[in-house]
């Protein structure tokens, strides 16, 4: 199911803007095309297919998650000076800044036309909106954290469940608003969604520093310029933060020689591990409240969460 799901958004995504200036057209394409997960729509379909056994009301909203997560991206991208995404260059790099900030705010007006034109429950368009606004202050808090020196892990937490997390739970929670959930269904559907968020951005966290650009298929490099704060990073710190900054404060910044030496300490360290523990913990307490609500065959969202959380790249 899953695989003919994916192949069907990505058909109807490419429907949704036909009409307009030429290069918008070519990047709106160019950006929809790109090989992402698609795991924000797939939450929020599979969610309504395991609560009401069907997602006619919520295939739309959960493509304008998906267009709404890509303007995010795309905007994300020029901020860190990022040269690849879904292993293509990033619009900024292909064309320029300017038309990337433009495409981006096509993404975002796409976004919500089309979710307008499925005369949305206010619920819904509250909780769409609210989500838009999460990540753009866990996006300001991140590029706030690069010009701090002591970002503690309960900051970076606060983070994240802004820039990452909110949008995950609420392609969980909409899935299940689109067929008008009581409000405790869409309460433990959201807090789910921030734990598995969550967990969701620390393991891509660890893996950008011990996969590789290929695997991952976007720039990795750009973490460790900007100094971010990575939750890797934060426990590194907490174990020795004297020889964390000898690594990353190394002279001529040799990218691929400060990989090597993180990789090396947070081997030794065991700091992959205490991650890995954390992540499993964070599950453990979403599935406690994944049992709270009533499905009509939950196995399908199970194992696309299991996949998420499974995932090497």
């Amino acid at each position: 199911m899953n695989n003919s799901l994916q192949n069907a958004i990505n058909e109807k995504l490419l429907t949704f803007y036909k009409n307009g200036p030429s290069s918008l057209i070519e990047t709106y394409k160019y950006v929809l095309t790109a090989k992402g997960k698609r795991i924000r729509p797939m939450l929020t379909i599979l969610t309504s297919k395991s609560i009401y056994g069907n997602y006619d009301k919520s295939f739309i909203p959960a493509l304008c998650i998906e267009i709404l997560h890509n303007f995010t991206l795309v905007h994300d991208d020029i901020m860190d000076n990022d040269s690849i995404r879904h292993g293509k260059q990033t619009v900024h790099k292909k064309w320029n800044d300017a038309h990337a900030i433009l495409s981006g705010d096509m993404l975002l007006a796409v976004s919500l036309q089309k979710l307008i034109e499925t005369n949305p429950s206010n619920r819904v368009l509250n909780s769409f909106m609210n989500g838009l606004l999460a990540v753009c202050e866990g996006q300001a808090l991140d590029k706030e954290f690069e010009t701090s020196k002591l970002v503690t892990k309960e900051k970076y937490l606060y983070m994240i469940e802004k820039k990452t997390a909110h949008l995950i739970a609420m392609s969980l929670e909409i899935g299940g608003l689109t067929y008008n959930c009581s409000k405790k269904t869409a309460k433990n559907l959201f807090n789910f969604g921030i734990l598995i968020g969550k967990a969701f951005q620390i393991q891509d966290d660890l893996l950008e520093i011990m996969s590789s650009s290929d695997n991952m298929k976007k720039t990795l490099e750009s973490d460790i310029i900007l100094e971010k704060k990575t939750y890797p990073i934060i426990l590194c710190r907490e174990i020795d933060n004297n020889k964390i900054n000898k690594i990353l404060n190394q002279k001529n910044k040799d990218i691929k020689n400060i990989i090597k030496n993180l990789r090396e300490f947070i081997t030794i360290n065991k700091v992959d591990k205490i991650i890995d523990n954390y992540i499993e913990d964070m599950y453990t307490e979403a599935y406690k409240l994944f049992k709270k609500i009533k499905f009509k065959n939950s196995k399908i969202l199970i194992e696309f969460t299991n996949k998420i959380k499974n995932r090497t790249m």
